[in-house]
């Protein structure tokens, strides 16, 4: 899952990816400004995920080789727009991933993600508005990879469900971590 606000906060987006295959579905939801603030609500946003941390209670089910409790699914954020909201959800039990906006970091699954929309395996629903900020999104080839801006500097057109997107289809695209299972030796003589 992936997390993204505007810096000026006016918006907020979660997006869920799934992979399935070689292909990964994509939904997201914009939280837009509450008119009393005219920033997008945290709180709502925190609901949100709360409840779809019910909807893949993945925790709970255990890996039946080793009866290890298996991981979570992954929330993807940048600490300096959602730092405090992710301090609170980590309390609750949510596995929080900072992936902060910046080119090192975001390149890897900028590229990826547009691998997967060139190549047409990236797949959504019929949802217009992530439409529209994943058309207001630019992906620029930098020396440490691709990444994804607006598409034109200093354009007010909303993006966030976009780089949520991005984020949501990194967590969704790695590979599970292999349980260590110790396996005994046989003894050595001196």
């Amino acid at each position: 899952m992936g997390i993204d606000r505007s810096p000026d906060g006016e918006l907020g987006a979660v997006a869920i990816a799934q992979r399935q295959g070689d292909r990964v579905v994509v939904r997201a939801q914009v939280f837009p400004p509450e008119s009393a603030t005219g920033m997008a609500s945290t709180e709502a946003m925190r609901v949100r995920l709360r409840d779809l941390r019910l909807e893949f209670p993945l925790a709970q089910s255990r890996d039946e080789k080793t009866k290890r409790a298996l991981a979570g699914p992954a929330y993807a954020f940048d600490r300096l727009a959602f730092g405090e909201s992710a301090e609170m959800l980590e309390q609750d039990g949510l596995a929080m991933v900072d992936v902060p906006m910046t080119a090192s970091v975001m390149g890897p699954p900028s590229t990826l993600a547009y691998e997967l929309i060139t190549t047409g395996r990236l797949i959504r629903d019929d949802d217009p508005i992530l439409a529209e900020h994943v058309a207001n999104t630019t992906a620029v080839l930098t020396d440490r990879g691709m990444k994804i801006t607006r598409s034109k500097h200093g354009s007010t057109r909303p993006n966030v469900a976009a780089v949520a997107m991005v984020r949501a289809v990194a967590m969704a695209m790695q590979e599970p971590p292999v349980p260590f299972v110790r396996k005994p030796r046989a003894p050595v003589g001196f």
